[in-house]
């Protein structure tokens, strides 16, 4: 008993090692990802136009409704190599992979098909202008190709994560992500204008797919690609663990890719193009929290599996209130600094016309932040149901309140229904986590939330109070500001927000820091 205890901490120990490295350089790919986003998508919309950059947003938005048909095979996929590899049966991984690429490679025929012989006909729906769609189809015809690869590409990316390659599947995502920039920069510059980006996006996704292919054929020897291993019943057991995430998948699509969508046939493809700015610019948020939370889930569902319930409460109630002190102050800098970074960024039009955007999802995003791990804590434990039914019922909603509110508001009126659909859902969400938490909604709110949503408040009046003193107009004097305000929320975090193991912690390391330098 004694020699299981010490073998389970080690591995533990070793687990929580990788998934440190994991997590670190997640978020290292996801910054670089998001420079060159930062860099990249003005020199784009000035090269192409505002129109033309809004027809890419719409096209891009009905092909990837494509992606619904990725049905959770892609979780399933990782779930499943991980498994078996642990117990060293390789033809279960190989039929797994396999079975997994021979779907997606007839999804992606049938794809291709429709994109080419019916979809075309259905632009007009949502390009006003008769002389873009000619334009519009021809895109749809290179990227429904894309989307062909693109499917593969989940099957060997599923089995990178089941082997846990992380560290190099970052590395191969960051020198995509640069030359992703460079042959936009050169081909944009040489007048290649917008099938220049579809061509790229292709090409480079075709390339990726052999890479990982390559990278999964040299870091399992046991990996064999043929078509022998496909078959029906392992099939049947991808998609039996794939199809709850599915559902929930499905409906985020559908709920993403309906904006631009909707704003094209109420508004036009320039309204499609100033919403996606603010939109974007929170999505940056989100995407910041998905990186930080990537390694809960198999937490969570290792401490499920050993029944350890008040594991499972402690880190919940824990780690919500340290991710929202990491968090907080950069959705405090969107309210604050938000209009003016996208006036710098874009342009003074894109930031007057989306502010109310802006502000709308800010607070979308703020309601949704309340609990950063929940789906992580579901899927770990495998309790989805509930939050299946809620999340595809108000995705529906909102798509129903969007159409509605944007045929009278505009673009604000999508904004303000993804701000009343996040109350709804964060209402269910509270009272369902904390019921399965064996904690009251108030005690949970007061635990996690008061003090960082305090402290935050109080590092906003600050940042605010400058910006009203010396108000700013680069990047520079915006990072000078919020610099400035920070001393505020540290203090008040440090204070007021940890616990005094916390701090004592805390300063035990900055010791050794400092005794190490």
């Amino acid at each position: 008993m004694r020699g299981g205890f010490k073998e389970n901490e080690m591995s533990n120990k070793a687990l929580h090692k990788r998934l440190t490295v994991n997590s670190f350089s997640n978020m290292f790919r996801y910054f670089v990802y998001m420079g060159v986003t930062f860099f990249i998508t003005p020199f784009i919309i000035r090269n192409i136009g505002d129109s033309h950059y809004g027809l890419w947003l719409v096209v891009i938005s009905v092909i990837g409704y494509a992606g619904l048909l990725e049905m959770g095979i892609q979780s399933a996929v990782i779930k499943l190599v991980a498994e078996f590899k642990a117990s060293g049966d390789d033809e279960k991984v190989n039929r797994t992979v396999v079975t997994a690429s021979v779907f997606f490679l007839m999804v992606g025929a049938c794809v291709t098909a429709f994109s080419w012989l019916v979809l075309p006909h259905f632009l007009d729906y949502f390009v006003k202008d008769p002389a873009w769609i000619k334009l519009g189809s021809e895109l749809v015809m290179v990227l429904s190709i894309d989307m062909l690869i693109v499917f593969q590409g989940y099957v060997f990316t599923g089995m990178i994560y089941g082997l846990q390659l992380y560290f190099v599947k970052n590395i191969i995502d960051i020198a995509a992500s640069a030359m992703y920039a460079a042959l936009v920069y050169l081909f944009l510059t040489g007048g290649g204008g917008i099938y220049a980006l579809a061509v790229i996006k292709t090409c480079l996704d075709a390339l990726a797919v052999v890479v990982f292919y390559i990278l999964c054929r040299k870091s399992h020897e046991g990996f064999r690609f043929s078509l022998k291993y496909a078959g029906v019943a392992t099939f049947r057991s991808i998609m039996t663990l794939g199809g709850k995430i599915f559902t929930s998948a499905t409906m985020a699509r559908i709920a993403n890719n309906a904006d631009p969508l909707i704003i094209s046939y109420f508004l036009s493809t320039f309204w499609a193009s100033i919403f996606s700015i603010p939109k974007r610019l929170l999505d940056y948020m989100r995407e910041i929290t998905w990186t930080i939370t990537t390694g809960f889930m198999p937490a969570f569902s290792d401490l499920h599996g050993r029944n350890d319930v008040e594991g499972i409460r402690s880190i919940y109630i824990n780690y919500t209130r340290y991710i929202l002190i990491a968090t907080l102050p950069m959705l405090v800098m969107v309210f604050v600094y938000g209009e003016t970074f996208i006036g710098l960024w874009i342009g003074p039009e894109y930031a007057e016309k989306g502010a109310p955007v802006l502000y709308l999802l800010g607070a979308a995003f703020a309601v949704e932040a309340i609990q950063p791990l929940l789906w992580k804590l579901f899927i770990g434990t495998g309790d989805l149901n509930s939050l299946v039914k809620t999340f595809s019922i108000t995705a529906l909603l909102y798509i129903a309140l969007s159409s509605l509110f944007a045929s009278r508001y505009g673009i604000g009126g999508l904004a303000a229904s993804a701000l009343v659909v996040t109350v709804i859902n964060q209402v269910f969400y509270l009272r369902h986590s904390c019921r399965y938490l064996g904690v009251t909604v108030p005690g949970f709110l007061k635990e996690c939330h008061l003090m960082p949503f305090a402290a935050a408040a109080a590092f906003g009046g600050a940042a605010w109070y400058l910006g009203v003193l010396f108000p700013v107009d680069s990047y520079l004097g915006i990072m000078a500001q919020a610099l400035c305000a920070a001393p505020v929320y540290v203090l008040t975090a440090y204070f007021f927000t940890l616990k005094s193991h916390e701090k004592i912690f805390l300063q035990a390391k900055a010791r050794g820091l400092l005794s190490f330098s």
